[in-house]
């Protein structure tokens, strides 16, 4: 159980620079990892391609680390110069344990990483570090993550449709649900509609906003299940205030909408003003760094960390790698543990 803990689950990088500190390699010991030669790096290897080895490297670099202490151990029983007691010698296993298990947890998130590229656009999600390891590369619950992205693309189609109508007095329809006219007298089950409102609140950037619009949604098909006694196949009917929450949302399908009332689409000037108040609130010099210096930092640090250079250029809507390549792929300066100082 315990070993199965460790292969699951990230160690804090805090946890392991302790660890790393406490064993430094003995110096009449070789257990240095090889490093690319200078000439395949600058001459035969592009850029993604150092990506995904440093990755590795990392890897390799805490699995040495992790052999580090069980030659340490091995040296002091083998000379019979420093016996180490029951307590020094579980400790010092117990921490050579966890350093490997956290190389294998890594290496397992790399291959999911890997295997990304390979998967439809539509499961790709699928390969989130939030993905809870278990025996299974993807978690036990694979099958019913892939019926749940299944469903939310068939939502997002129905969201997506642009409201239509018949003559200038007909009303509204949204994501397959009718308008006032055409959805009352007609019924859906609490399921639809559970799933409609779970797909609402998961594709809204402002959370707290669409529980906030779907609230009523909500009141309603928790009542319909409490009367139905939790069957999700049972028949129900929306009331007028649901109704006009959904043709909110019909009309309002874009990804960022204002904090305040109206609640209306934002224009790319509010983003750029909002960018650029929380890059002054962090300490950041605006009038020096502008707005592609938050472009290259991201879009370097996405390459760095080992995203397909291909999901960069779609994200950025750049046409070819050399526009990355020769305006905005930056040096990441080291971390030093930063983040996780201020998560801690």
């Amino acid at each position: 159980m315990f070993v199965n803990s460790l292969l699951t689950t990230q160690m804090t990088l805090t946890k392991r620079n302790e660890l790393f500190d406490k064993y430094l390699r003995p110096g009449n010991r070789q257990l240095n990892f090889p490093t690319v030669n200078d000439v395949i790096y600058e001459q035969c290897i592009g850029r993604f391609g150092r990506s995904n080895d440093v990755k590795l490297h990392t890897i390799q670099q805490v699995l040495l680390k992790g052999l580090t202490p069980l030659v340490i151990l091995v040296y002091k029983l083998v000379s019979g110069t420093e016996v180490p007691d029951k307590k020094e010698l579980s400790q010092t296993m117990l921490d050579s344990i966890a350093l490997l298990a956290t190389s294998s947890y890594s290496l397992s998130q790399y291959r999911r990483t890997n295997l990304k590229q390979y998967l439809k656009d539509d499961y790709q999600s699928l390969c989130t570090p939030k993905t809870k390891l278990t025996d299974q590369l993807f978690g036990d619950d694979v099958v019913n993550k892939i019926r749940s992205l299944t469903e939310g693309k068939k939502m997002a189609v129905m969201v997506a449709q642009k409201p239509q109508f018949s003559n200038p007095s007909s009303t509204r329809c949204f994501g397959g649900f009718g308008g006032f006219g055409g959805f009352r007298g007609h019924k859906y089950t609490i399921r639809n509609v559970a799933e409609l409102v779970g797909f609402l609140n998961s594709v809204c950037v402002a959370v707290p906003l669409g529980r906030l619009f779907t609230k009523v949604i909500e009141i309603k098909k928790a009542s319909a299940l409490n009367l139905n006694k939790g069957d999700f196949n049972a028949v129900m009917r929306l009331s007028s205030a649901a109704l006009e929450d959904i043709d909110w949302w019909g009309d309002h399908t874009q990804l960022f909408i204002t904090h305040s009332k109206p609640f209306k689409p934002v224009a790319c000037r509010t983003i750029a003003r909002w960018i650029k108040t929380v890059l002054k609130l962090t300490g950041i010099d605006t009038d020096m760094f502008k707005a592609h210096s938050t472009r290259a930092a991201s879009t370097s640090a996405a390459f760095s960390a080992g995203m397909p250079i291909n999901d960069i250029l779609k994200a950025a809507g750049w046409s070819n790698e050399s526009v990355f390549g020769r305006f905005y792929q930056k040096k990441i300066a080291p971390s030093t543990y930063l983040g996780d100082t201020i998560l801690q």
